[in-house]
């Protein structure tokens, strides 16, 4: 399925503007970060999409290999550094979306994990010789899955 992809595509549908950053937030991560994507998209020309990321080991997320702020490849719950996704992408605008999900449609095997299709592998699609994807940190990170599990008496989970 291409839930998350697709899911996005249906609200960017409603937008009046198509030449503003697209973010697409998966909700299962709260984090601090301010930022502002206009500006950071006006000041760096070459860059297409940012992903917050965070420091884990923790195989449930999905990874970035970085070069400093540059993102050198993304994986889906391969553990390929220690740099975990946050679950929010950020996008120059409407059609370098487009080019990321025509990516994921395009790249199964690296887009798709157990039938379902995963944002955070199209972002390997933007990534050329003259094109950027960079990866900014961020900080008290908490995954709301781990905070509903804890809220949940032992016996249910």
């Amino acid at each position: 399925s291409l839930r998350a992809p697709m899911s996005a595509l249906a609200g960017i549908a409603l937008s009046k503007r198509y030449d503003t950053p697209v973010i697409v937030d998966l909700a299962d991560i709260v984090f601090e970060w301010p930022w502002d994507p206009i500006a950071y998209f006006h000041s760096n020309k070459s860059v297409d999409a940012v992903v917050p990321y965070f420091v884990s080991q923790n195989p449930k997320f999905s990874y970035l290999r970085l070069d400093g702020l540059r993102v050198l490849e993304a994986h889906e719950k391969q553990v390929i550094s220690s740099n975990a996704s946050a679950g929010v992408y950020i996008f120059r605008d409407v059609s370098t979306y487009l080019r990321a999900v025509g990516y994921c449609v395009r790249r199964p095997d690296i887009c798709q994990l157990d039938g379902a299709f995963f944002l955070c592998p199209s972002v390997n699609g933007l990534i050329t010789t003259d094109r950027q994807v960079h990866a900014i940190q961020v900080r008290d990170v908490v995954p709301v899955s781990s905070i509903f599990h804890e809220s949940l008496p032992r016996e249910s989970i």
